[in-house]
């Protein structure tokens, strides 16, 4: 039996931007990654906003990555990056302070169907607004 952590851990889908998840084989290697129990980083907000604010997910590659992997996504907020470094500066700030927050794991998306990807990607963004202690809108796309 693996040791408990060891399975979170190596289970855990953090975030990353999939634009051309399909064309250069990126979701081919997280999947893989995945099986090999590997963690893999996705960020579906896609990059740093110009207000910090939490934005719709830019695509869908943390929930198809999840379906075809059949794991589970470990929402993760990281709290006070806007301020250690807003999109409209060169270079960061020193001495602010980050938090990272993880959420509940969220289940393995079951049904890869367009309608199903989206409400599951909202899922995962409106836990991280909530971790953050943020609203979140979702768009209709």
């Amino acid at each position: 039996m693996k040791p408990l952590k060891k399975y979170w851990i190596s289970r855990l889908i953090l975030g990353r931007y999939f634009k051309t998840i399909f064309v250069n084989g990126v979701v081919d290697e997280a999947v893989t990654a995945l099986k090999k129990e590997e963690i893999i980083v996705i960020f579906p907000e896609g990059g740093r906003t110009p207000d910090g604010e939490i934005r719709p997910p830019a695509g869908t590659g943390a929930a198809i990555i999840s379906a075809l992997a059949n794991a589970p996504v470990i929402p993760t907020a990281i709290i006070g990056t806007f301020e250690l470094w807003p999109k409209q500066q060169t270079m960061p700030k020193v001495k602010k302070i980050i938090t990272i927050t993880f959420g509940n794991k969220i289940p393995p998306l079951k049904k890869n169907t367009a309608i199903e990807t989206k409400k599951y990607m909202n899922t995962i963004m409106s836990t991280i607004a909530k971790l953050c202690k943020k609203r979140y809108y979702p768009n209709e796309h």
